[in-house]
């Protein structure tokens, strides 16, 4: 699927608030969802269906902003699914130079283990203003991993791929990147972003769980 905005609505709209965003929500996950419901084959015969649920052809269509950006959004409690233990979301970006060979690697190693993910955003980006700003010019892909043991060891390899390429994790999705990875990703960004943050605020009065963490505050 591919959006673009719409510059102008049919007349038979005339009476709809192009900027609406109540998404009609009759459905939710319940609470006692089973751990193992997210499988390898019910995946695959979901993609299959949702697929070829087009008829095979090319379909133009208007399409409301939230059932466009966030379809997952229709179903309440959607999180559920992953079972009383969670998920983890991973995102990061590679730079556009190299970002298909990179993401080609990544996804590979990704196939290849024993922690598939069940939904994936792919985007392209734009570069960031900001010293620890996450954007760069490339692509960006955002993964879903349920928790399961082991994973977050095996996500320190997988940021390890990342950082080969240049990429780096999006911190504000981030709960277990270790300091050396973050500072491999951000480098010279992170230690005048740590200078500065001691010149505003010295001795660590302003700290955060992930500031300590990544060896920013202190």
């Amino acid at each position: 699927m591919i959006g673009e905005h719409a510059l102008e609505l049919p007349k038979s709209y005339a009476n709809h608030n192009p900027l609406n965003r109540n998404l009609p929500r009759s459905l939710s996950v319940p609470a006692f969802a089973p751990a193992g419901f997210l499988n390898k084959l019910n995946i695959q015969i979901f993609n299959e269906l949702y697929y070829y649920k087009s008829g095979n052809k090319s379909l133009e269509q208007l399409t409301p902003l939230d059932a466009f950006f966030y379809p997952l959004d229709r179903l309440l409690n959607w999180n559920r699914l992953y079972g009383k233990a969670g998920f983890v979301q991973y995102q990061m970006v590679v730079p556009k130079d190299q970002g298909r060979k990179a993401l080609r690697e990544i996804l590979s190693y990704i196939q290849q283990s024993k922690f598939p993910s069940f939904l994936a955003v792919l985007k392209t980006m734009g570069s960031g203003t900001g010293v620890l700003s996450f954007p760069i010019e490339g692509y960006t892909l955002a993964l879903d991993f349920p928790i399961r043991p082991g994973l977050l060891p095996w996500m320190e390899e997988l940021d390890k791929r990342v950082m080969e390429y240049g990429g780096r994790v999006y911190l504000a999705k981030d709960a277990r990147m270790s300091a050396e990875s973050f500072q491999g990703m951000y480098g010279n960004a992170a230690r005048v972003f740590k200078q500065e943050l001691n010149q505003i605020a010295p001795k660590g009065i302003w700290q955060s769980d992930l500031s300590r963490r990544l060896g920013v505050s202190g």
